[in-house]
């Protein structure tokens, strides 16, 4: 600013703002959630074949016989997704003294997804008949789903950030400006999944059905308050 120009605004009466001069607003740290229960749309369940022996071709031969078995019996349930897992081979050996083989176990895992919790758990049902062992059950939500929540979430939450940046400034005789910042708060929604609790051969069907998925967002923002003339 030149000389001259600061002259005339003092000739004027106006102040001059000056580097160390703070913002005219009160800044405000908020924070709002919002959470619903939300119907499950997907199922998966997830099973494991193990088998042990001597000969470990042997042991591996009649695990990929077991899985050749499954995969058969899933391509005739093309709405279940069935992808298989972790597949491992160890050997317990045993001491010098029993003087025997060691042996050999074999673990294979196979995981069923799909919309219709029937139509998996038959599949499921029948790989149990050829010694699949179940090793976890939950119900999720899709992308879809999950997506749609987190949006209507994301709406209703910084609609209550808004609301009570509007009632604290009138409590305080302010007036709500706008934000300084504003993020959501972790990486996404909190979604915690449905799991069922289960014998290691069995399941109890009711233990799935009707589960509602719990979906949380949290919003946090600082506002700027001000008093206005």
């Amino acid at each position: 600013m030149s000389r001259a120009i600061a002259v005339a605004l003092l000739a004027l009466g106006l102040a001059l703002p000056t580097a160390a001069e703070s913002p005219p607003w009160t800044v405000l740290t908020l924070s709002e959630s919002a959470q619903r229960q939300v119907p499950a749309d997907r199922i998966t369940a997830v099973l494991r074949l193990e088998e042990q022996g001597e000969d470990a071709r042997v042991v591996q031969g009649e695990i990929n016989r077991r899985m050749a078995q499954a995969l058969e019996l899933a391509r005739a349930q093309p709405e279940v997704q069935v992808e298989g897992g972790s597949y491992s081979v160890s050997a317990a050996t045993p001491s010098p003294e029993q003087r025997a083989k060691p042996v050999w176990t074999a673990v294979q895992h196979i995981a069923l997804e799909g919309g219709d919790s029937g139509q998996v758990l038959a599949l499921a049902g029948a790989l149990q008949d050829l010694g699949f062992l179940f090793t976890d059950l939950r119900q999720h939500l899709s992308p879809d789903r999950q997506r749609e929540a987190r949006e209507a979430l994301l709406r209703e939450a910084s609609a209550r950030l808004r609301a009570t940046a509007d009632a604290l400034a009138d409590s305080l005789g302010l007036s709500f400006t706008g934000w300084s910042r504003v993020a959501l708060v972790g990486a996404g929604p909190e979604l915690r999944f449905a799991r069922s609790a289960m014998a290691a051969e069995a399941f109890d069907m009711p233990a799935t059905a009707g589960a509602e998925i719990a979906v949380s967002v949290t919003v946090e923002g600082e506002a700027r308050l001000m008093r206005l003339p």
